[in-house]
């Protein structure tokens, strides 16, 4: 079995399942975007620099890894106001 087998899922689909295991995994406010650079499209999630204690980031990168393969997300901790601003 490919290490890439979850590649043909579209950015769409994988924002729908990182979004839900943020949901699951962080009782703050978030924001979850599709971005891409030079090494492709990714998403770029925002969480509050509150949430840093409690949001546990390797068992996120486990389970972001069972959802969507080695797609990127990109963890960004960022004041509770640019959280808010972002889900204007």
């Amino acid at each position: 079995m490919s290490k890439f087998r979850k590649d043909s899922m579209t950015i769409f689909e994988q924002e729908d399942k990182i979004r839900s295991l943020v949901v699951d995994s962080t009782d703050y406010s978030f924001h979850l975007k599709r971005a891409s650079d030079d090494g492709g499209h990714h998403l770029m999630l925002y969480l509050p620099n509150e949430a840093r204690k409690e949001f546990n980031i390797k068992a996120f990168r486990e389970d972001r890894y069972k959802l969507i393969g080695f797609n990127r997300v990109l963890i960004t901790f960022v004041s509770e106001g640019y959280v808010s601003d972002l889900n204007k």
